[in-house]
């Protein structure tokens, strides 16, 4: 079996280093190339075709974001795994939204590098656990949101039925008070309330 080729992406020798040392740790990955920028990152994801890029947030150029929904659209696509320092919930979702398949915050790299490279070569999601909870209250934030609107959403469908009701009961009197034939009564009315149904809200 072929050994996984690894693309690293980090603007910091020093971390890039490190990384290369816990790859060290697992014999059967070979680093086929690093990149310090984002137009980098990008040639040669489409130059190397790796199995799996590594890769941070923050970088010159295209960010890694950027990069990332770059290397999404490649005809030989790889597995993209973040190693970031970053760890707002708006920044971690929107990298897993760019097409990632995991997120590790260099914090916990050492812990948890080698598991979210297997698991991310194996079609898994990983997420490191200190970010989890703030993927959570983002989460709960959109559905506050969401549950808002909606109850705002319900309240107006109430008060524009009724609005309709009242108009449908003020056009039925007017009708019956006035002098109308009993025919052009009917045809009024069917013409009416065929409106009326037809703006009723479902």
């Amino acid at each position: 079996m072929l050994s996984p080729k690894v693309l690293i992406v980090d603007d910091h020798e020093p971390f890039r280093r490190f990384v290369l040392s816990m790859l060290a740790q697992g014999p059967e990955y070979q680093v086929v190339g690093q990149a310090v920028d984002g137009a980098e990152a990008i040639r040669q994801a489409q130059e190397l075709q790796p199995d799996l890029v590594l890769l941070d947030v923050g970088l010159p150029g295209p960010s890694g974001i950027q990069v990332a929904r770059r290397i999404s659209r490649l005809p030989v696509l790889p597995k993209t795994l973040f190693l970031s320092q970053e760890s707002s919930p708006e920044v971690v979702t929107e990298a897993m939204r760019s097409g990632a398949m995991g997120y590790v915050h260099k914090l916990r790299a050492n812990r948890d590098l080698l598991s979210a490279i297997g698991a991310v070569l194996k079609g898994e999601i990983f997420v490191s656990s200190n970010l989890t909870f703030s993927l959570c209250v983002l989460c709960a934030t959109h559905l506050t949101i969401y549950h808002k609107a909606k109850s705002e959403w319900n309240a107006i469908r109430v008060q524009l039925q009724a609005a309709l009701d009242l108009e449908h009961d003020m056009f039925q009197r007017l009708l019956e008070s006035s002098r109308i034939l009993s025919a052009e009564y009917h045809e009024h009315r069917d013409l009416y309330f065929g409106h009326v149904r037809g703006h009723r809200l479902a």
